[in-house]
């Protein structure tokens, strides 16, 4: 049984046209195999920075189609002053055909929350004002969530094993954020050592519903992405505060005694 079949490049060997496309379709689907399972979205890297309100899109990984795609130059979109909620998405584009290669292209564009279709992969959103700047740094996990003229990550598509998660930046302040309080349990710092182990990918959703939902005291539950995200923030409150779940304090003032 043959397992693996891979050209051999050495002198005296002719370099077969057969021997380059064993090449070229064992990568291809190692790479295929290796994110089996995962959805569509950003996988590694696609930091954002803002130059003079122009958003720019720096190099990673992403999933589109089930297929990966690795962005190594930058992408840079303006962002205009319209009072009203804009997403910058990824959309796939044409396939081109050349006589030396194939090309999948992918467009980065500017649009409406209710233009974005459910093959497009949204990578954030903001609500520009006029004479504003747009900013994407922050103070905090809370502030992450802020209306206008700041990018906001909440709604990104992250790619997961499982279903879509919620962006690494976030989970990541969510991690600093909960590292500075005095209240973080056992629990919560086994899940912020997830974070750091995943090294720049996100969770799978279940790993995140599973953790907010022990610590919220609640039934577990799938969440979508900005769920997710005011659980942590519910989460991070209460670790603040040293108070306990809204489930656990319900669930005792309901408590019935029997003699």
């Amino acid at each position: 049984m043959n397992i693996q079949r891979l050209p051999v490049f050495k002198s005296g060997n002719i370099l077969k046209q057969e021997m380059m496309e064993s090449l070229k379709q064992y990568m291809v689907d190692y790479t295929i195999l290796r994110y089996s399972g995962y959805s569509d979205g950003i996988l590694r890297g696609c930091n954002l920075t803002v130059t003079d309100n122009r958003v720019t899109l720096h190099s990673g990984i992403f999933i589109l189609g089930g297929m990966p795609f690795y962005i190594k130059d930058t992408f840079s979109i303006l962002s205009k002053p319209t009072n009203t909620v804009k997403a910058i998405i990824m959309r796939a584009g044409e396939v081109e055909y050349e006589r030396c290669y194939e090309t999948k292209g992918v467009e980065l564009l500017m649009a409406d929350l209710e233009d974005i279709s459910h093959t497009d992969v949204e990578i954030c959103r903001f609500r520009l004002q006029q004479g504003a700047k747009l900013r994407y740094q922050y103070r905090d996990l809370e502030d992450m969530s802020t209306e206008f003229d700041t990018i906001c990550l909440v709604h990104s598509q992250w790619a997961a094993f499982g279903g879509n998660s919620l962006s690494y930046y976030v989970l990541h302040q969510f991690a600093a954020d909960m590292l500075k309080t005095n209240g973080a349990t056992q629990e919560d710092r086994q899940f912020i050592g997830q974070i750091f182990a995943a090294n720049g990918e996100s969770l799978a959703p279940e790993c995140i519903n599973s953790y907010t939902a022990g610590r919220l005291n609640r039934p577990y539950e799938e969440r979508k992405v900005d769920e997710m995200y005011a659980d942590l923030l519910q989460v991070l409150k209460m670790a603040k505060t040293g108070k306990k779940g809204m489930a656990a304090r319900d669930m005792k003032e309901r408590r019935i005694i029997v003699d």
